[in-house]
């Protein structure tokens, strides 16, 4: 299969972030990470991904911060 206008498939990313192709899929259908939809294939734009795989660290972080400082009182 080619990539096709920056667009790599489930497998593709997989290989890329290191985690399975099933648990991509998973991300995709529960809108944790950029994906579309074609036919019954899903399609990524691993600079989107990163991303938001990125914000989505930065905010876990942020939580904790913020957790951890309201249960110091």
């Amino acid at each position: 299969m080619t990539e096709n206008k920056g667009f790599i498939s489930a497998r593709q990313l997989a290989e890329e972030m290191n985690m399975h192709p099933q648990y991509v899929r998973d991300l995709a259908r529960l809108g944790m990470i950029p994906a579309m939809k074609v036919g019954s294939s899903w399609r990524f734009s691993l600079k989107d991904v990163k991303e938001q795989l990125e914000r989505n660290a930065a905010i876990a972080v942020q939580r904790s911060m913020l957790s951890s400082t309201s249960s110091d009182k």
